[in-house]
This record gives C-alpha cells, structure tokens and sequence, in this order.
C-alpha cells in the first residue's frame, strides 16, 4: 500500500524521538544527551522531564543562545568521573544538527552550528567520541534540508548577523537518524520526502509518501494522531 503521510515540524521530531528512545530502552550502555529540541522529546519518551533542554536556537528573528537550559543528562552514569573524561567505545552520544542534504548516493551529510569559539559539543563530545570508537547518533528531521552545507564561513565571517556568529562542522561520523529511519526502524515503512511546506499551523510541514502493509500504516497514522497532543 502507498499513501501520503503529512508532519508537521513537531511531529516529525516526535517521531524520530519515539523511534530513537523505542530503542534506547532496551539498552544499558551510557547514553549522552547533547542540549537540542529533538533530544528533549527523545528524553521525554522515555519518562525524564527536562523542559528548556536545548542551547543553541532561532527565536524572534534572532540567533540565540538558551541561558536558562538544565544540565546534561547522562543515562546509566554511575562513574564518578565527568563523562566527558570517560567516553569509551560502550558509549551512545545522541547529537541534533542543524543542516541536513543528501549525498548523490541518497545517503545523508549533516551540520553542527557552533557559536562558542571552543567549538563546545562539537569539540569537547563528537570529536572525541569519533576518536575512540563511541556509537554517535544524529537525529534531524527534514524540517532541517538545506541544499548544500556551506562549511566555509566562520563565526567571524558575516559583517551583519541577526544574533549570534555561527560557523557549520560538517558531521562525517555517525548515524544520521531522520523521518525515514523512524519509518522503517519503528513501522517497517519505506519513506521518501515527497514535499515540502504549509500555512497556518502546518508552515514547515512535511510530507512523506509512505509504503508498505496497510495493517502497519494504521498503525502509524494512530500513533502520529497521538503525536499531536
């Protein structure tokens, strides 16, 4: 069976987020919950309240740094150690972006906006969780597509800005985890990014065509009804 499927910006975070955490669940490794919108609903799948759990974001026409954000949530934490000392190959490291396309190969490239000059989550969690072997994973949704990842620019690079100077690290190690992962991983659905755009309370909407068993799309249509409370 084909079908359209509709999301709207929260809805496909909220899907991606029951998709990762569906899967979370069910392991005892430490996982590291980077400051980011999709992560937030990802830990509130799993029963952790952390209202405000983002860092970097685009509010009032501005680029914005988040002051009033909670700290880090580390699950499964039982060294005394900072995490950040102790990353080791056992380890989950769950990282948003900021930029999403599509390689001619249809596979995924990803970015990171960074506003601190230290590099902040990028430097002091991606990079070393690649340089020992950590499982990284980068939920994004389309929401996020852009048509080419412009790297080349630095904080310093923009003589007028709206907010904060931000540079874009590409994301060239781990699991890009989008929509269609979610599709498959949690429905066993095949997806591809059919359209894109709304009005009113649908802006940024993003629509899907969808195919597999009627049975497991009835099943994804109740459960997306359930993503918009």
């Amino acid at each position: 069976m084909t079908t359209l499927i509709v999301l709207s910006p929260l809805q496909a975070k909220r899907l991606i987020a029951y998709a990762i955490a569906s899967r979370l669940k069910k392991s005892s490794q430490r996982v590291y919950f980077s400051y980011g919108s999709t992560n937030e609903l990802i830990l509130k799948e799993m029963g952790i309240k952390c209202d405000n759990y983002y860092n970097g974001c685009v509010v009032n026409n501005k680029l914005h740094s988040n002051k009033s954000r909670p700290n880090i949530v580390v699950l499964n934490n039982n060294l005394d150690e900072s995490f950040v000392d102790t990353i080791n190959n056992d380890d989950i490291i769950l990282k948003g972006a900021n930029a999403l396309c599509y390689k001619e190969n249809g596979k995924y490239k990803a970015a990171v906006a960074v506003a601190s000059p230290n590099g902040g989550t990028y430097t002091n969690i991606f990079v070393k969780s690649k340089c020992v072997g950590a499982k990284v994973i980068i939920p994004i949704s389309h929401e996020k597509l852009v048509p080419m990842l412009y790297t080349q620019y630095s904080q310093n690079s923009f003589d007028v800005q709206d907010g904060l100077g931000i540079a874009l690290f590409e994301l060239d190690y781990g699991e890009i985890y989008t929509e269609i992962e979610a599709f498959k991983e949690s429905f066993n659905l095949e997806a591809k990014l059919y359209i894109a755009g709304g009005i009113n309370d649908m802006v940024a909407s993003t629509t899907f065509i969808v195919e597999g068993s009627l049975q497991n799309i009835e099943v994804l249509k109740l459960k997306i009804e359930e993503f918009k409370l």
